[in-house]
């Protein structure tokens, strides 16, 4: 019986230790598990988060020509311009980072605000393009010395008092800043930004300052390209050249932008047309791939003919390689907008293509100046022709991306179109 007893006890006690045994391992197994897991989420959390590190995306919209209709209202409305970008601030905040064209310079003295043909805005309206979320202002082109070297210094030092996040491109108040290349760091991104216009005369515009303007040559732009390649890992180059009007690029942007792909350019944004035009991706003899977009058109003005009220804004994503440090643009599209103005002078503001409506398009004061059709299907059918242009180059997201755009949208009520 005691034999038959200490078996039983060694029984038990190895039943327990088996258990505990078993339980134990168990217990470990699901801490392992439950620790690759946690790894495995860490990982994928990591590789997300340096993905979006390696994505960029760039927003840069056209001309703003602050006409005296447009000086008359936001003088009436405290001079505050807030309301032109109103209907793209959310597209303008989207991107990480956003430029547009100023084309000329600004004043503090409302006084000396002038419209056509000499434009000198109020620096209110720089205030309201800086609250629309856009990053770099473009102030190279013909018109930039109208009010001579003052006006430029006086647009500088505006930027630098009050808005010194924002990157004031094409001009500049020494020889020394007008040398040196402005780099923007977002995220894993060094954007080396050149902004560059057609050669001018201007009364006391000469050699002695011709700092405050950056002008075209071709020794200079290969001069600032390379510099630029060698500040940042991706060149942006800002070209105000051709000539006013055109629906096609002239000769002298054709040249000017094959002088700037053969230099390894990696982006190219025209203005100077003051009308929308095509964009694609070239390629130089050395395989280098440039995007380049001839014109955005005008974001902002009260022009009156059709192509002047019409402008894109272009969206672009570009990439970097974790493993080759590659910098290259994966994606791009144009955002067709409207620039409306109504007969009573009440309503400037700049639309989406797919948020203007068939009522709005009904009130617009063009109707007052010119005999063209302007109607939200004749609208629609400029920007259809527009992007029958585009180069079979483009991603195929590209191409759908212009067709959602122009595609005829569900009815709107007036109540939402306001």
């Amino acid at each position: 019986m005691l034999l038959l007893g200490i078996i039983a006890i060694l029984i038990l006690i190895t039943s327990l230790v088996w258990n505990t045994y078993t339980k134990n391992k168990k217990q470990k197994e699901m801490e392992a598990a439950a620790a690759a897991a946690q790894q495995q989420q860490q990982e994928e959390a990591d590789a997300l988060a340096l993905e979006e590190q390696n994505t960029l995306t760039l927003l840069a919209a056209g001309d703003n020509m602050f006409y005296d209709r447009i000086l008359t209202s936001g003088s009436k409305n405290n001079w505050n311009f807030d309301f032109l970008y109103s209907r793209i601030a959310e597209d303008i905040q989207a991107a990480d980072f956003a430029i547009t064209s100023q084309g000329s310079v600004f004043t503090s003295d409302h006084n000396s605000v002038s419209g056509y043909p000499l434009f000198a805005a109020p620096t209110e309206a720089a205030d309201a393009q800086a609250a629309a979320g856009f990053d770099a202002i473009l102030h190279a082109s013909s018109l930039t010395f109208a009010f001579g070297e003052s006006g430029v210094l006086n647009t500088l030092e505006f930027w630098k008092q009050n808005h010194p996040e924002i990157y004031p491109l094409g001009i500049h108040a020494s020889q020394t800043d007008a040398d040196t290349v402005a780099v923007a760091e977002v995220k894993n991104f060094k954007i080396s930004m050149l902004n560059m216009c057609q050669e001018f005369s201007s009364s006391g515009f000469t050699s002695e300052n011709s700092y405050l303007i950056d002008v075209l040559s071709r020794a200079r732009v290969t001069a600032l390209v390379s510099k630029a390649k060698k500040e940042g890992n991706l060149v942006v180059f800002f070209l105000n050249a051709g000539t006013a009007g055109t629906e096609e690029p002239d000769e002298a942007m054709q040249e000017w932008v094959e002088f700037l792909v053969d230099e390894g350019v990696d982006i190219i944004i025209g203005s100077g047309s003051h009308v929308v035009q095509s964009y694609e991706m070239l390629e130089n003899d050395d395989g280098h791939k440039t995007l380049v977009y001839y014109s955005l058109g005008n974001l902002v003005s009260t022009q009156e003919s059709v192509s002047g009220l019409l402008g894109g804004m272009a969206q672009i994503t570009v990439k970097r390689s974790e493993v080759t440090h590659e910098v290259y643009v994966e994606d791009y599209t144009m955002l067709p907008t409207v620039m409306h103005y109504n007969e009573k002078k009440d309503n400037f503001q700049v639309y989406p293509l797919d948020e203007y409506t068939s009522e709005l398009a009904e009130e617009h004061d063009i109707h007052q100046y010119s005999d063209e059709e302007f109607t939200l299907s004749s609208i629609r059918t400029r920007f259809r022709e527009l992007s029958a242009k585009i180069t079979e180059q483009a991603p195929e997201s590209s191409a759908d991306s212009m067709q959602e755009e122009n595609a005829e949208p569900e009815a709107k009520s007036d109540s939402a179109a306001e």
